[in-house]
């Protein structure tokens, strides 16, 4: 799961994301394994931010 979150925070910070912050929910509930909370300066940047995670995910197999 690390590694997953390294990814996201690597490729959101790599789309100028402010303020990322990864939160691991592991063991800590059923709805999320995690969560990763960024911050865009625009409707368009979010909606970049939020691809560019989906991206990650699908390249690793994962689901959102």
């Amino acid at each position: 799961m690390k590694n997953l979150l390294e990814k996201i925070t690597a490729a959101l910070d790599s789309k100028n994301g402010e303020n990322i912050i990864t939160l691991d929910l592991k063991n800590k509930g059923s709805l999320a394994d995690a969560f990763v909370l960024v911050t865009g300066n625009s409707e368009t940047h979010m909606k970049t931010l939020t691809e560019t995670a989906e991206e990650v995910l699908e390249r690793e197999g994962r689901k959102c």
